[in-house]
């Protein structure tokens, strides 16, 4: 949807219903694509769930014949090995479904215009992604502290709850875990539109050597906090 606003930027005709075509795009033409995506991270979270399994059985082992520290090393060498290639995937999966929605292309072809469209534009990824990271754990914590401030407000000024609770610290807690949860649900979207927007900046910028179609005031921060140039 990020994609369809963003080059519908600078038009007459109007956008329609963006939402309603996305989730069309995605069902009709990429619903492959999109779980072998998910399978590829499946795939490498059941190998890294294995290899911890022999882990804890090698160690229930060494506890009656001796721990062998070597192996317990080589073990740990190859988890975090198998961790940083998990967190890859998952970055190039991300991506990948971006250039997915933008050029309909399959999983494989948009995986690598991924990963070299975010190399040739690292400090413009890195800048995005750290500013975006900072507004979502901001909006996690506000979405969750108002949450729990008016189940607070709540307990104490409603009869009904302040007369049948022998203490509001437990509604609380849930409340606010249930906020996080649906708070980090939709900080989530935010995130992916972030991305897919300096994705479109990008290949706006390099198929028409200037961004043809970007806001006025997003070549602006761009230009401002994220020019890797």
């Amino acid at each position: 949807m990020a994609c369809i606003w963003y080059f519908a930027q600078g038009r007459k005709e109007p956008m329609g219903n963006p939402l309603f075509r996305a989730l069309c795009r995605g069902t009709f033409f990429h619903l492959g694509s999109i779980a072998f995506g998910s399978l590829i991270i499946a795939l490498v979270f059941i190998v890294r769930v294995i290899i911890q399994y022999c882990h804890e059985k090698l160690k229930e082992v060494g506890e009656k014949t001796g721990t062998n520290k070597v192996q317990d090393v080589a073990f740990k060498c190859i988890n975090c090995c198998i961790e940083c290639f998990e967190r890859f995937i998952r970055f190039i999966t991300r991506h990948a479904y971006i250039q997915i929605a933008m050029t309909g292309k399959s999983f494989c072809a948009s995986a690598q215009e991924a990963f070299f469209l975010a190399l040739r534009n690292g400090v413009r990824f890195a800048a995005v992604e750290s500013i975006g990271s900072f507004f979502i754990f901001f909006g996690e914590f506000c979405i969750t502290l108002v949450a729990m401030i008016l189940s607070y407000v709540a307990v104490l000024k409603i009869h009904a709850f302040s007369a049948n609770l022998f203490s509001g610290v437990l509604p609380i807690i849930i409340v606010g875990c249930i906020g996080y949860l649906i708070s980090s649900t939709f900080m989530v979207i935010y995130g992916i539109a972030a991305d897919a927007i300096i994705h479109c900046f990008c290949m706006d910028e390099e198929i028409h050597t200037s961004s043809r179609y970007a806001p006025p005031l997003l070549r602006e921060f761009i230009d401002t906090h994220a020019d890797g140039k």
